[in-house]
């Protein structure tokens, strides 16, 4: 009878080096033994991993507990067993945190539906159950204050405070761009934020929501989800003053019947300025009215007599505030 202990023994001992061996592999190795369901690496099966994880998330299991005991990374860094081991690209590349060749790249594929990030990385996108796995770099917040979902995130000055608004507007534009000939980024800074440029100043800043309807948020109908590579246009108040019916020629490039440039009486209402060849002629008094504007106007050039609030007497716009700001101010 003693003689069965030791074998005994060693039989247990057997399986259960065989049960750890099983659990360094997730499918079973060759042993055979799983931690995991027989399924859960069958897409067609109830037990298939992709929906544990999905069905979790919907019960606000953000951290995946029972699947970090051996999906995470020991204190050493080591990795046990992440997504990357058996999936290249899915849900990223391990290369996401390279800003040029993959992160911006990711959201441009998944057209910037910023939002599916928190899926995983949480609500708060502080890191949500990839943190639980001891990944690094997994907190969005840590570069994105105070939220990937800011303005300036997908076009504009990634780097200015998301709170001023005037840098929403590229450049750089979806695509990276800076360089006014891409029609993603043209006019754009001369319209909401001339005083940074050195060049002179007509008026302005303007509103984004001259030329757009602002989303109350990156998921708000119509900003990101139609599939389209490029915003919508809506007028504002200024664009529109004096009954002028703006219109927009995308393939051209250019607009036309615009209050601001001069699309009111006395202007040049034929002046359809170009968005991407800016080659200076908006900047010239007399490009979208007459100096003086003819018709109805006294003939007499020295505007500063009548607005020198406006402009001093050699025509230079000294408070752009004033000028293109839908009203004609006088002394």
């Amino acid at each position: 009878m003693k003689l069965w202990l030791p074998l005994l023994s060693m039989a247990a001992l057997a399986a259960l080096l065989a049960l750890f061996a099983g659990c360094s592999d997730p499918t079973g190795g060759d042993q055979g033994i799983s931690p995991h369901p027989e399924g859960f690496a069958d897409p067609q099966s109830p037990d298939f991993h992709g929906d544990v994880v999905w069905d979790r998330l919907a019960e606000d299991d953000t951290t995946l507990s029972t699947c970090s005991g051996c999906h995470r990374r020991t204190e050493n860094s080591e990795v046990i067993w992440d997504c990357w081991t058996c999936h290249a690209e899915y849900p990223h590349t391990n290369q996401i945190t390279n800003y040029g060749a993959e992160h911006g790249g990711i959201l441009r594929t998944i057209n910037y539906r910023v939002w599916e990030c928190a899926d995983c990385h949480g609500a708060d996108y502080a890191g949500g159950m990839v943190a639980s796995l001891g990944l690094s770099q997994v907190a969005c917040v840590d570069c994105h204050q105070p939220t990937p979902e800011a303005c300036n995130t997908c076009h504009g000055v990634y780097t200015a405070d998301p709170a001023d608004t005037a840098y929403w507007a590229p450049p750089k534009d979806l695509t990276q761009h800076v360089d006014p000939s891409f029609i993603g980024v043209g006019a754009h800074i001369y319209h909401v934020r001339p005083q940074t440029l050195n060049r002179p100043v007509l008026g302005g800043p303007y509103s984004c929501s001259e030329c757009h309807v602002l989303p109350d948020s990156v998921d708000a109908p119509g900003h990101v989800d139609d599939g389209t590579p490029f915003a919508d246009l809506s007028w504002g108040p200024i664009a529109t003053d004096a009954n002028a019916n703006p219109s927009w020629d995308r393939e051209a490039a250019t607009c036309s019947n615009v209050y601001c440039h001069g699309e009111f009486d006395l202007g040049h209402q034929d002046n359809d300025p170009s968005w991407i060849a800016l080659e200076g002629t908006q900047l010239q008094c007399g490009a979208c009215h007459g100096m003086p504007p003819e018709e109805n106007h006294p003939d007499d050039d020295d505007c500063n007599e009548c607005h020198g609030t406006v402009v001093d007497a050699g025509f230079e716009i000294i408070n752009p505030t004033l000028h293109v700001n839908g009203r004609v101010n006088f002394n």
